[in-house]
């Protein structure tokens, strides 16, 4: 919401791509966005829903969307929130593979048999399987040294440092 490529807001260029082709969305973008958590979906994080209703078929658009965003849409919201475990926690473990050769083939994980379809992981390089694991043991021990909140600011710092050196 607030990007700006080439100094346009991202917000007008997203209305002017859905007037150019005869639709009309919500005049309040931020009245569209939601957190996905609320809905049921097991990540807390803030997405945008944008409706956009052909203005020949609609006589009174904005009326319909002021509807959807603050009738409609509300109804929808999660009597709870669901974490990733309970979303996917019952899956087969994915086993990671640390070797060269199986790296060199894009290969990074032993898959189990699984009747669940899709159940295949993105290939992960040696580097970022290694912080995986080193995030894994932090939260397991209970340090909690790389906490986001922590490592946001010692990335700063760092950020910091580097660029006054």
């Amino acid at each position: 919401m607030s990007a700006s490529p080439n100094g346009t807001p991202i917000t007008q260029l997203i209305t002017k791509g859905f007037e150019s082709i005869g639709y009309q969305i919500t005049l309040d973008l931020k009245t569209a966005v939601v957190n996905a958590a609320d809905f049921g979906v097991p990540q807390n994080r803030n997405r945008i829903i944008i409706v956009g209703l052909n203005k020949q078929i609609y006589k009174e658009p904005q009326k319909l969307l002021d509807k959807f965003y603050g009738e409609i849409l509300p109804k929808y919201r999660s009597s709870r929130i669901y974490t990733v475990r309970e979303a996917i926690g019952d899956l087969p473990k994915l086993i990671p593979l640390f070797d060269e050769e199986n790296h060199k083939k894009r290969r990074s994980h032993i898959t189990p048999e699984c009747s669940i379809s899709w159940h295949v992981p993105r290939y992960s390089n040696l580097r970022d399987m290694d912080t995986f694991r080193i995030l894994e043991e932090d939260i397991e021990s209970g340090r909690r040294e790389y906490d986001s909140k922590k490592l946001v600011s010692y990335m700063n710092k760092s950020r910091f440092k580097i660029s006054n050196s």
